[in-house]
């Protein structure tokens, strides 16, 4: 989700490409409130015809990736 290299917009035209079910935030911990909406305005289900599901798990949390 976030990270010095990508691009919001990069990471939109791969979930566009890759098309998975669900998307998973990482390296989320960097940004503040302000900057979460605004990702998950991109990728989440206001993004911009993103196919995936977006999620952000809370700290310490955990999910099963089948």
């Amino acid at each position: 989700m976030h990270a010095p290299w990508p691009a919001v917009g990069d990471l939109t035209d791969h979930l566009r490409e890759v098309a998975p079910r669900d998307a998973y935030a990482v390296h989320g911990g960097a940004l503040n409130d302000l900057g979460t909406a605004m990702v998950e305005g991109f990728l989440g289900e206001r993004g911009p015809g993103v196919p995936a599901r977006y999620h952000r798990l809370a700290p310490g949390t955990s999910v099963r990736i089948d």
